[in-house]
């Protein structure tokens, strides 16, 4: 479904090739500044000056306006500015963009409601985005993710400065996607979630991939080897 190959970003990202399934999660770990964030913003179309190629079904996304980019992949990143006055029903109408056809006010009250109550978060509706908890900001993110209608949802460290409660809440949340059939790219320093959520892991360093670990190999993750290798 989506093929990297041969991504190479500055003196950021070298060489990155990889492929994923339709319905399946990959997880990328790696110390700060090795590329995960940089990586997934070359995927999203954000960075589109990169040598090598990001193909989804064939296609070339750098071939794609960004809008037919939205309608493929959704990026979801680690923070945004908190401060939007805008309710979470307002925001989540924003998503409706990447699809080709307009929507009168009906349809789009009936869509987002669609969502938000597929994803459990109607109750958050009416309220305003600057007034959410950190977990709940995630939450509606995640939502106008599906929202967009994209099969790819990127998500660059989702549950980071989240408490234990709602960092398991989101790794629910996001767990539920995959019975949707989405097929997701899970960004994360918390090697517990990373496990539990992953079909496969690649480990970035130093901008490249030094090593893919298999779902039946993932506990390699927490050795002491493994982790001096990647973090230290």
């Amino acid at each position: 479904m989506l093929q990297v190959k041969d991504l190479t970003y500055r003196k950021i990202l070298k060489n990155i090739s990889f492929s994923l399934k339709k319905n399946s999660c990959v997880s990328i770990v790696g110390k700060n500044g090795s590329g995960k964030s940089t990586l997934l913003k070359c995927i999203a179309g954000i960075i589109k000056d990169f040598e090598g190629s990001v193909k989804i079904e064939g296609i070339d996304l750098n071939s794609l306006s960004s809008k037919e980019i939205a309608s493929v992949v959704s990026y979801v990143p680690q923070l945004i500015e908190k401060r939007i006055e805008l309710k979470v029903k307002e925001f989540l109408e924003l998503s409706l963009y990447p699809y080709s056809i307009k929507f009168t006010d009906e349809e789009k009250k009936t869509k987002v409601f669609e969502v938000a109550e597929k994803m459990e978060i109607e109750n958050l509706l009416d309220r305003r985005v600057c007034n959410l908890s950190g977990g709940e900001v995630q939450k509606v993110l995640i939502s106008g993710a599906v929202l967009q209608g994209a099969d790819i949802l990127l998500l660059d460290e989702p549950t980071s400065h989240l408490d234990i409660y709602r960092k398991k809440e989101i790794m629910n949340f996001i767990s539920g996607l995959r019975n949707m059939g989405k097929t997701i790219i899970f960004v994360s320093h918390n090697l517990d979630e990373v496990r539990d959520i992953s079909d496969r892991v690649l480990v970035l360093k130093d901008g490249e991939i030094v090593k893919e670990i298999e779902k039946g190999g993932i506990e390699i993750i927490f050795e002491t080897q493994f982790l001096e290798f990647v973090y230290a």
